[in-house]
């Protein structure tokens, strides 16, 4: 039994130092997540004496030894090894994953388990995290698991916004489990994936409390599943008091709202941040705190089969610009298009309009038609395929001018598109039918060839 309840122990220890609230750091060093530290290590035996492999965000490295992490790099994960009244274990929730030509970081929430002596299963809910700091490795119990960690780096900076693109999944929403060991149970409750990022200026008593004041705010939980990745979605940083802030939610307010965080004072002690009271943006900046988790909850509890994908984290140092929209409405075309061989012989009245999403900061200060989206040119290419091109659908037809659009006009960086046949062959009085395409601009574009020489500049 004391076996049992050592292994216990270490399950606990890994587990609850992963389960945090979530933070996050102009390229982010390793924040596109193309380099990883393979770490092989080996389990105790009375826990099966497997090599585990469990992964580290930093430079590129394979370490075959049970030691604890030393690398150059500003993340940790909730990827720890731990070593407790001798016998050694390990949890990994944190992985890389191939994402086009690269990678990204894959953080799951998933049981971490094992058999004791070949016999008695024991397992605890693990959810994955990575932040800015370092865990102390190797992790020797559960007592107080946030001082395992030391939360942040050195930072000067005032960014406007954190940016990543990021897919989340979650198919058992809706149920929240709490697993510690022997026991689990279950409730009625939606988990949430949390990015967080916090700027503080802190310093330091002579009896080596350390306190913090908050600077800088810039906190988001997703709470729904996405369909695809949603790129560069831009987390704005609040300066000073984040109560006041029209967009304040209450997991932004100062302090722990589950456990603490901790750094290593000037006498080498693991002390709380104590979190003090609110800066604003003439506040000194000297440290940044960023956790990106699967989970939100309290240690030991999750939904199973949680995941978020990471990628391409970057802190920007502008205001955001809304992109400003051109309105090109009404066009009448006569053309054949359509699924019946009566409208292909016979042609049809058809009108389109078009919302283009752009920058027009440069053409504002310029007044130069070159620094703008000529929507002279726009109109050339949209009665080209109109006239010149056959499609069967309007669905198709709108997609091909869209893509025609991105292609020509790198600036393009939304567009939205209405397509209406008037007086459709359809058995009866119609005014019209009509098909409205709204699209971001997509990371791979066709070629556009005109079907006749048109004037594009």
């Amino acid at each position: 039994m004391r076996m049992i309840r050592d292994y216990t122990l270490i399950l606990l220890a890994l587990a609850m130092v992963f389960t945090v609230n979530a933070q996050t750091y102009k390229n982010v060093q390793y924040g596109n997540f193309e380099n990883w530290v393979v770490r092989d290590i080996e389990e105790s035996l009375i826990i099966g004496g497997d090599v585990k492999r469990i992964y580290a965000i930093g430079p590129r490295d394979t370490i075959k030894e049970n030691k604890a992490l030393n690398i150059k790099s500003i993340w940790a994960t909730s990827n720890t090894y731990a070593k407790v009244a001798g016998i050694s274990k390990t949890s990994n929730t944190v992985y890389p994953e191939k994402r086009g030509n690269g990678y990204c970081a894959k953080l799951t929430t998933e049981y971490a388990e094992c058999k004791v002596i070949g016999i008695i299963n024991i397992k605890v809910l693990v959810s994955g995290s990575i932040y800015w700091g370092k865990a102390h490795e190797p992790i020797d119990g559960t007592s107080n698991p946030y001082s395992k960690m030391r939360w942040g780096v050195p930072f000067t900076n005032k960014p406007k916004a954190v940016v990543l693109d990021y897919k989340s999944a979650m198919p058992n929403k809706g149920t929240i489990t709490t697993c510690k060991t022997l026991s689990s149970s279950s409730r009625a409750g939606n988990d949430e994936q949390q990015i967080l990022f916090i700027l503080q200026n802190r310093w330091e008593d002579e009896k080596g409390n350390v306190y913090a004041k908050r600077v800088g705010t810039a906190i988001y939980h997703i709470t729904s599943p996405t369909s695809d990745w949603v790129n560069g979605f831009r987390i704005p940083v609040i300066y000073g008091d984040a109560t006041k802030s029209p967009n304040y939610k209450p997991y932004m307010n100062l302090g722990p709202l589950k456990d603490n965080f901790y750094t290593i004072n000037s006498k080498g002690k693991n002390v709380e941040i104590q979190e003090v009271g609110w800066g604003d943006e003439s506040t000194p900046v000297t440290h940044a705190i960023m956790l990106i988790s699967a989970s939100c909850q309290e240690a030991f509890s999750g939904t199973i089969g949680n995941t978020l994908w990471v990628d391409n984290i970057n802190s920007s140092t502008k205001m955001d610009r809304l992109p400003n929209i051109i309105h090109i409405e009404d066009m009448e075309f006569f053309a054949f298009h359509g699924h019946y061989d009566e409208e292909k012989f016979a042609g049809n009245r058809f009108t389109v309009s078009i919302c283009l999403h752009t920058d027009t900061s440069k053409a504002e200060k310029s007044d130069n038609l070159d620094d703008a989206l000529n929507y002279q040119v726009a109109y050339a290419i949209i009665s080209d395929i109109m006239t010149n091109t056959k499609s069967n659908l309007l669905e198709h037809l709108a997609s091909k001018i869209l893509d025609a659009l991105f292609s020509r006009f790198p600036q393009l960086q939304k567009a939205r598109i209405r397509i209406d046949k008037l007086n459709p062959p359809m058995g009866g009085k119609i005014g019209k039918v009509g098909v409205e395409i709204k699209r971001k601009r997509p990371k791979m574009l066709p070629n556009f060839k005109p079907s006749h020489k048109i004037e594009l500049d």
